[in-house]
């Protein structure tokens, strides 16, 4: 797929479907919403990204833009503790049936929850100003089966099959988020075909201060763990290291948690930045406050990719309010052409 631009305008798109070339032209103007990674790729085959990438690529260049510079991304972490206390939500609670019939009939129960209980968003370096660097989301679902095993989650089978060995059907999940990212990733493409899929290198912990505030956020996890509530319960680390991955480091040493970060973080799917937005000024930007691709007439994107930086929190509902945002400059744009 791509854009069609003309004398710096887009006029419409082209796109394959059920194997057969498509072309549909603009009345007004064209938007892309294909997502971070999705209106990068179509706006680098349409030539709008890095010139020395683009020619590389033999992509007639139409406007240079960093396209793709700037990919960030929260990464988290997951946790297990065991606990005294038969408080969570296991594979066996989930299969009763008067638990099920509870949210049939009565739209309550376990199943009217979506399993994080409570979240803690806190500053575990007070030397930086930009925010809370962690966001604790306590769940109270049991570290089972059926949760390791989901994708998402992507653990090695052999590291799955230690980890469910240590927990019992009453542990629960705290799930990290680290909120700061300072490492900056890039996108780039692999081929001019819009079938080829791109090259994400989301460079994560290139940035030394990330893994230092990783071991932040995991001292004041630990802390919890004094409280009178977690010891009520008998909240108990379940140990995340195995064979081969962090087992040499002394247990608990800075050391130890750097080892397990570099092995155990894992992508939070909150990628944002590949077509920032800012002042037309800036060498860092591909859309202006109007979401309107610099450089390019009548072509705007609208999608969490404008975001400037990752947000202090989830990505889910900023990128609702920039359709919001994006749909009402669409509409006033319209009233004034037409009252003109």
């Amino acid at each position: 797929m791509q854009v069609l631009i003309r004398n710096n305008k887009a006029v419409g798109v082209e796109f394959v479907k059920d194997g057969k070339k498509r072309l549909v032209l603009a009345k007004h103007e064209v938007i892309l919403s294909a997502g971070v990674f999705g209106s990068a790729q179509i706006l680098m085959l349409s030539g709008v990204g890095p010139r020395g990438h683009l020619q590389q690529l033999k992509i007639p260049v139409k406007v240079d833009l960093p396209v793709g510079q700037s990919l960030y991304d929260h990464l988290n972490f997951i946790v297990q503790y065991n606990t005294t206390a038969p408080l969570t939500i296991n594979n066996e609670k989930a299969a009763e049936p008067d638990k099920i019939l509870d949210y049939i009939f009565n739209r309550e129960g376990i199943y009217s929850k979506n399993g994080a209980e409570g979240s803690i968003l806190t500053n575990v370096n007070p030397l930086d100003p930009r925010g809370p660097q962690i966001e604790l989301q306590l769940s109270n679902i049991a570290y089972e089966e059926g949760l390791v095993l989901d994708p998402n989650v992507a653990f090695k089978n052999e590291i799955v099959k230690e980890h469910l060995e240590r927990v019992d059907p009453n542990s629960f999940v705290v799930v990290m988020f680290l909120l700061q990212p300072r490492s900056k990733g890039y996108l780039r493409l692999a081929s001019k075909s819009p079938f080829s899929y791109p090259i994400i290198d989301p460079r994560y912990l290139s940035h030394p201060k990330d893994i230092e505030d990783f071991v932040r956020a995991i001292r004041f996890m630990r802390s919890l763990e004094q409280t009178v509530a977690w010891k009520s319960i008998g909240a108990t680390l379940v140990r995340q290291d195995v064979p081969g991955h962090c087992s040499e480091e002394i247990y608990d040493s800075d050391h130890y948690w750097r080892c397990i970060g570099r092995h155990f973080l894992r992508s939070a799917y909150h990628f944002v930045g590949t077509c920032r937005m800012g002042s037309v000024n800036d060498p860092s930007v591909v859309v202006d406050s109007r979401l309107r691709v610099i450089g390019v007439d009548k072509l705007r994107v609208a999608d969490a990719s404008v975001m400037r930086y990752v947000p202090s929190g989830h990505t889910n509902a900023p990128a609702m309010m920039i359709g919001e945002k994006a749909a009402n400059m669409i509409k006033h744009n319209k009233t004034l052409r037409y009252n003109i």
